[in-house]
């Protein structure tokens, strides 16, 4: 399983990522594309906390580290929800962009699905080879 990324590369992208979501969502709507839909709109924000949240999870997240602060490892999980509806909500102040408790929930809907992705991957990743 050595193509998954390691803990700090994936620290590195995380905080890279984080950077461009808040860029990204801090560009005034004139700038943006028309997406032709609301289903697009709605991936596109699904897609990218997916993308986020799992690399959060894959360099911070629970399973990472067996036996060490496991259960304080979940405060990513809503971390990651808080930091979502930040960034949402953050869009008030941006000409021509609104805040939309629908995109904030195909954001959560990302974290979430990811997040236990990520979480089945750590835990995968840190057994003995006689335990798969």
């Amino acid at each position: 399983m050595k193509w998954i990324m390691s803990t700090n590369s994936s620290r590195w992208l995380a905080v890279i990522f984080a950077v461009a979501v808040v860029i990204g969502s801090s560009l005034p709507g004139s700038s943006l594309p028309d997406l032709g839909g609301i289903g697009v709109d709605k991936l596109l924000h699904f897609s990218q906390y997916a993308i986020l949240s799992y690399l959060v999870t894959r360099g911070w997240g629970p399973g990472r580290f067996p036996g060490r602060a496991e259960k304080g490892a979940w405060l990513l999980g809503a971390f990651m929800l808080a930091f979502a509806g930040m960034d949402e909500f953050h869009q008030r102040w941006i000409p021509g962009r609104s805040v939309e408790f629908a995109d904030w929930l195909a954001d959560a809907a990302g974290v979430t699905a990811s997040f236990l992705l990520g979480y089945w991957v750590n835990r995968r990743m840190c057994r003995t080879p006689r335990e798969l």
